[in-house]
């Protein structure tokens, strides 16, 4: 990602890639927020800004701001890595909340690659569980979650998903670039180097991440998961080659 953008909790009328505090090597994910109750949106922006010191994180009170913020950052390539979505928004500011599938359309035709979690207080909703099955229900939909508002701790939930969702694909990029059938050394730093880069990451984030990925890193590395931290090295196969 190669942009900078404005102060992190102000996102104005320069648009969502206007000049931040951060810089474009310090910038690791992208994430939206929609929400239109001020305290909710507050609650989750701390919370995802806390959790990721190193993302820019966008947020919209209404449909109109979502998709404005959406459609601005395609046009400049500043795509989302995820979107937080409630399911009940404001087309415009004043006016009642309805269920919104515009937001969640318009990222997923836009930036198929996104996380999308929506969250609502109306899990019974019939307008939402037609949503549901019409837009997130497929063999598998890994890239989006639904989550009750009416459940204790789902703003933890939230943030979980996400979590797992976004260091687990970091985490596979590194494991591709470096050991998958395409490997090779990145451009800007030592094989060393970036093998050391990739263990800090899966220390640091093992509990986040899925079974699938955890047992893949066995593959490659041998894991001392009962240890605090965690202990990673590379498995030696020079001798079986």
């Amino acid at each position: 990602m190669s942009f900078k953008t404005t102060p992190r909790n102000d996102v104005n009328a320069l648009g969502a890639c206007a000049p931040r505090a951060l810089t474009e090597e310090e910038i690791m994910f992208r994430l939206l927020i929609v929400e239109d109750d001020e305290n909710t949106l507050n609650q989750l922006q701390k919370l995802f800004d806390e959790e990721f010191p190193d993302a820019i994180v966008d947020t919209a009170a209404t449909i109109k701001k979502g998709m404005l913020l959406i459609e601005e950052a395609f046009e400049n390539r500043c795509y989302y890595d995820a979107a937080i979505l409630d399911l009940k928004l404001p087309l415009d500011v004043g006016e009642a909340a309805e269920v919104d599938e515009l937001v969640c359309h318009k990222i997923r035709n836009l930036m198929p690659d996104a996380l999308i979690v929506h969250y609502t207080g109306y899990p019974e909703d019939k307008q939402i569980l037609q949503h549901v099955k019409n837009a997130h229900t497929g063999p598998h939909d890994p890239r989006t979650s639904i989550i009750s508002k009416l459940k204790s701790g789902w703003s933890i939930e939230l943030l979980r998903k996400a979590k797992m969702y976004l260091y687990g694909c970091r985490i596979e990029k590194q494991i591709d670039l470096l050991f998958g059938s395409r490997s090779r050394e990145p451009s800007g730093g030592s094989l060393t180097h970036n093998i050391a880069m990739l263990q800090r990451d899966i220390i640091v984030h093992w509990n986040d991440l899925d079974q699938m990925l955890q047992e893949r890193i066995k593959s490659i590395f041998h894991v001392d998961a009962d240890s605090l931290p965690i202990r990673i090295s590379l498995i030696d196969r020079s001798s079986s080659d």
